[in-house]
């Protein structure tokens, strides 16, 4: 390829990614000198291009969720990115250590980078889902399997599955005093 071939291939990039099914606008949209038809509201450029602020930090969610419900998030978040559940952009220079479950081991370290994460209804599913079944995992790994009738009334724990881990908890303990 010649350089005269290449002219304007990097603008037509940016503009074809711009109008891409992402949502955005190009910066300068070009004129139309059609009235709008009756009925139409007329859109700024500015209002096409308004930035976004319903942005969550990923080190901001993590270090206000509790430690037992971190660990599949983490695990988890880029499988998360790659199917399209997560819209998120890695947060330049930014990264955290967070304590939680790794290994099987609570309250360990590790360093992440930072995320900026667009909160969509399927992230909050995702989130939700990944946070209860990271506590169960904590729950097996600490023997702390105990809960309170509140939350079982409320559907926060699961009776059944934790007392199918209090009896697997009791068999692992009965084969080692054996």
């Amino acid at each position: 390829m010649t350089e005269k071939d290449t002219d304007g291939l990097f603008s037509d990039l940016i503009q074809s990614l711009e109008e891409s099914d992402l949502g955005l606008q190009p910066p300068h949209p070009q004129e139309d000198d059609t009235p709008p038809a009756d009925g139409d509201a007329a859109v700024t450029a500015q209002e096409e291009t308004a930035p976004e602020t319903d942005y969550v930090l990923l080190s901001d969610l993590l270090r206000e969720m509790p430690v037992d419900e971190r660990s599949l998030v983490v695990e988890n978040f880029e499988d998360g990115v790659r199917r399209g559940v997560i819209r998120s952009v890695p947060l330049e220079g930014a990264p955290f250590t967070v304590r939680l479950l790794v290994d099987g081991q609570p309250g360990r370290r590790r360093t992440l980078q930072d995320e900026i994460i667009q909160p969509t209804p399927e992230w909050t599913e995702w989130l939700q889902i990944q946070r209860t079944e990271s506590s169960y995992l904590y729950r097996a790994a600490t023997g702390r399997v105990s809960s309170t009738l509140e939350r079982l009334r409320s559907g926060q724990d699961q009776f059944r599955r934790l007392a199918e881990l209090r009896r697997q908890l009791a068999r692992r303990t009965a084969r080692t005093a054996e």
